[in-house]
């Protein structure tokens, strides 16, 4: 969980609290990591991010 305490890409800090849930699942090779996949559920970070990205995504 991270709180939103400063300013963020231009958007105001709002000192919510976000969680963000990820899942990695990591192939190794020799104690090494050789592959990462994250798969990740961060809605409350999206839509607090929604005024920044969506002129971004809807170009």
């Amino acid at each position: 969980m991270q709180t939103h305490a400063k300013e963020f890409f231009g958007v105001a800090a709002t000192n919510r609290n976000i969680t963000f849930i990820e899942t990695h699942v990591m192939r190794l090779r020799d104690g090494k990591i050789v592959e990462n996949v994250v798969s990740a559920t961060n809605l409350e970070f999206e839509m607090l991010m929604a005024p920044v990205l969506t002129p971004l995504i809807l170009k």
